[in-house]
C-alpha cells in the first residue's frame, strides 16, 4: 500500500481506534453529605490537542451546565480553560466566578485500577484576574455562591470515570471559536498557503516557564521565557493545524508575561499572556488550516471554462425538487473546475472543526447523489458516477446547524489523485464544481 495511501487511511478512522486516550467520557465527583454532584463529559479532541466539554453542576439548590475547552499539555495532564460558557444556571448566575476553576485535570488509577482525575489549582484572583465577589449577589443567595465559590477555587475534585463514550455537543454555537462570539482562549481560524513559518520568542524579563506545541508535537517544552532563544521553524501539514502556548508557571511577578510572535504568510499573529482576554490562562491556542498546494500531492487536472468548446456544455437541467421556490434560484458560485479521466470518482466529506448539525444535498447534472447528508468530524465516502462529458456538481445547503454559514471540507479522489476544496454554502448561494470527464 502507498505511504500516503495509509497515512490517509489513518486519519479517516475515528480517533477512538486510531489513538485512544484518558481523557474522552463522562466523569463524576458525588459528595451526598455536602449535596454536591459534579459531571463532567469531555469530548474527543481536535489534534489530539483541544478537547471541548461540558461540566454541570449540583450544589444544594444550584444547578448549572458549562461549555469550556482542556488543551492537553501531557499524556496524563490537560488544563482548563479559563472562561466557560454558561448553557445553564439556576436559581441564579454565578458571572465570571467560574474562571475560579483554573488549572489542571492530572490522570491517575486508585488502587483498584479505576480511572480518575484530580485538580491542580492555579488561584486566578492571585494572578489579577477580578471574579464577582460574594457581596454582588443578592443577600438570599450569599451563603450557598460563597459555598460553590469554594468549590470551584479550593476544594480538591476526584472525578471518577463513568464511561468511555464521547460527549458529542448537540450545538456547538458555544463551544466553537466564532467572530464575537464566547472566548476560550481559542482564535479564530487562520487560513494560509505556506507550508512553513516561524515562532519568534520574546524575551519577557521575568523566569515565566512555558511551553508551545504544534498538532501535539514539542516545540518547546518548560523552558525559561526570560531566557533569549532563536527563532523556531514551523511545518505544517495540509488541513487543520492548531498551535498552543503554554503558561507552565507564573513567574516571580504575576501575571505570565510571556509571549510568541508566530509569522505565518508574512503575517505576524501574537500569542500574548499579557493581552487582557488571556490574563492569568493557562494556555492560547491558534487554529491554522493550510490549503492544499501542488507539491504536496497528485493533483487533477483543470480545463479552461471560457474555451468556445464548454461555453453552454453546463447548462445542465437541475433535478426537480418539487418545490415551487426550488434551491437552484440561490446563487451559484463555482469553486473549480476538474478533468477526470475516470468515470466514478470519491468524495470525502467532514466538517474540520466541530460538528454543529449542517446537512448538505449534492446533485449532479439531472440527478440526486445525496439529500440531507449529515457532515461529521470524521469523513464519510460517497461514490459519484460521471456522465462522458461535462458534469456539473452542485452542493447546496439543507440548514446551517448552529453557526453560519454551512462548512464543508470536500476531497475529491481518483486513485492517486486528490483535491480539496472548502465548501461554504448558506440558504442564498450554493456552490458548484465543473468536471469534464474525457474518455480519452
Amino acid at each position: 500500500m502507498p505511504i500516503r495511501l495509509l497515512f490517509f487511511l489513518m486519519n479517516c478512522l475515528p480517533v477512538a481506534v486510531w489513538s485512544q486516550n484518558h481523557f474522552t467520557g463522562t466523569w463524576e465527583m458525588h459528595l451526598p453529605e455536602q449535596h454536591i454532584r459534579l459531571i463532567l463529559e469531555i469530548a474527543e479532541p481536535e489534534r489530539q490537542l483541544l478537547y471541548p466539554a461540558r461540566l454541570s453542576v449540583q450544589c444544594d439548590s444550584f444547578q448549572a451546565s458549562y461549555q469550556l475547552y482542556f488543551a492537553k499539555h501531557h499524556s496524563r495532564q490537560i488544563v482548563f480553560s479559563r472562561n466557560k460558557y454558561p448553557e445553564f444556571e439556576k436559581p441564579f448566575g454565578l458571572g465570571n466566578m467560574t474562571a475560579l476553576l483554573n488549572g489542571s485535570l492530572l490522570f491517575s488509577k486508585d488502587l483498584k485500577g479505576q480511572p480518575q482525575l484530580t485538580t491542580a489549582r492555579t488561584p486566578v484572583n492571585r494572578l489579577g484576574f477580578k471574579t464577582t465577589e460574594i457581596a454582588n449577589f443578592a443577600l438570599p443567595h450569599r451563603a450557598l455562591a460563597q459555598k460553590i465559590n469554594s468549590l470551584l477555587a479550593s476544594e480538591e475534585w476526584v472525578l471518577t470515570k463513568k464511561d468511555k463514550n464521547p460527549w458529542i455537543p448537540a450545538s456547538a454555537a458555544a463551544i466553537i471559536p466564532v467572530k464575537g462570539g464566547p472566548y476560550y482562549g481559542v482564535s479564530d481560524t487562520l487560513f494560509v498557503s505556506a507550508k512553513t513559518g516561524t515562532i519568534h520568542f520574546n524575551n519577557n524579563r521575568d523566569n515565566d516557564i512555558i511551553s508551545l506545541q504544534v498538532n501535539g508535537g514539542s516545540v518547546v517544552d518548560q523552558v525559561d521565557s526570560k531566557k533569549e532563544r532563536d527563532d523556531e521553524e514551523v511545518v505544517l501539514d495540509t488541513g487543520l493545524n492548531l498551535i498552543c502556548f503554554f503558561a507552565d508557571d507564573f513567574g516571580r511577578s504575576h501575571p505570565s508575561g510571556a509571549s510568541v510572535v508566530i509569522d505565518l504568510d508574512n503575517t505576524a499573529i501574537p500569542m500574548d499572556f499579557n493581552a487582557s482576554q488571556n490574563l492569568a490562562a493557562n494556555f492560547i491556542a491558534l487554529r491554522v488550516f493550510r490549503r492544499h498546494s501542488d507539491e504536496d500531492e497528485t493533483r487533477f487536472s483543470s480545463f479552461d471554462p471560457n474555451d468556445p468548446r464548454y461555453k453552454n456544455a453546463f447548462n445542465k437541467r437541475p433535478p426537480s425538487s418539487g418545490k415551487a421556490d426550488t434551491v437552484f434560484n440561490r446563487g451559484s458560485k463555482s469553486i473549480g473546475n476538474l478533468l477526470s479521466r475516470s468515470a466514478e470518482l470519491t468524495f470525502a466529506v467532514w466538517d474540520d472543526a466541530v460538528e454543529d448539525g449542517d446537512t448538505i444535498s449534492i446533485c449532479i447534472n439531472d440527478r440526486w447523489i445525496v439529500k440531507g447528508f449529515p457532515v461529521l468530524k470524521k469523513p464519510q465516502f460517497i461514490k459519484v458516477k460521471l456522465d462522458p462529458g461535462p458534469n456539473l456538481i452542485t452542493f447546496i445547503a439543507e440548514n446551517l446547524g448552529s453557526i453560519i454559514p454551512n462548512t464543508t471540507v470536500l476531497e475529491i479522489i481518483d486513485g492517486n489523485k486528490r483535491k480539496s476544496f472548502h465548501v461554504e454554502t448558506d440558504m442564498d448561494n450554493n456552490n458548484q464544481i465543473k468536471v469534464l470527464y474525457d474518455l480519452r
